[in-house]
């Protein structure tokens, strides 16, 4: 197996150079990355590259960025068609509500699921800020938005890799936790996978993609082969 076909190469960095995204899109074609996942404003180029070598990757894009409080109309008025499948953060504010979590949230979900309805969508969790949060019961609220998922047909990641990160150790539980909740979600695992055994042992875990910036991971997993 191609340890970098479950790879989706992340270049998220707000004023990268145009140069370095056109780079950074090549790497993930020639080593066969399931996708790139970048800012709207890279979507043109990067799809340029993709249909200069007549490539199949799929080009995703970071909605809600960056983690502002904003609802779906700010997200949908920056997207444009040049883009395959897209990462949506999960609004700021869904942070400090007490009571009707699904509800808050399916406002936001619902009009992007209109809006883009044959389009894969990943929420981004951000795990990172719900164990934070939710310190006494992150677990149960990490369980719950794991149903709600599934019930809506998203995709699960665990990251954006924008903030400070937590340990491997707590990625893999949170993996766990999520993969038990809902046996049949396709799931995301992103922030801070920077080894090749760390993307080993996540797929065992039974995460189906794995995000990452480390473009020394991705060439030392295709050297994997």
């Amino acid at each position: 197996m191609n340890l970098n076909q479950v790879i989706e190469l992340t270049s998220i960095r707000p004023g990268t150079a145009p140069q370095v995204i056109k780079e950074t899109t090549l790497l993930a074609i020639q080593t066969q990355c399931r996708a790139i996942v970048l800012n709207y404003q890279d979507l043109g180029l990067a799809q340029k590259v993709k249909t200069s070598v007549n490539s199949s990757i799929k080009v995703v894009v970071i909605g809600n960025f960056p983690w502002m409080y904003q609802d779906w109309v700010d997200t949908v008025k920056y997207l444009d068609k040049d883009w395959d499948e897209l990462d949506v953060l999960m609004p700021a504010q869904y942070y400090n509500i007490t009571t009707k979590h699904d509800e808050v949230l399916s406002r936001f979900i619902d009009q992007l699921k209109i809006n883009f309805k044959d389009k894969p969508i990943k929420l981004i969790l951000e795990t990172v800020w719900l164990r934070q949060a939710y310190k006494e019961y992150w677990q149960d609220k990490l369980r719950t938005l794991a149903r709600y998922c599934y019930n809506h047909d998203l995709i699960i990641k665990t990251n954006s890799g924008l903030f400070p990160v937590h340990t491997f150790e707590e990625l893999c539980e949170e993996i766990v936790i999520i993969r038990k909740t809902t046996r049949k979600s396709i799931i995301k695992a992103a922030g801070g996978i920077k080894t090749v055994e760390q993307v080993k042992k996540l797929i065992s875990l039974r995460t189906d993609y794995i995000g990452t910036s480390n473009l020394e991971l991705v060439k030392q997993l295709n050297e994997e082969k």
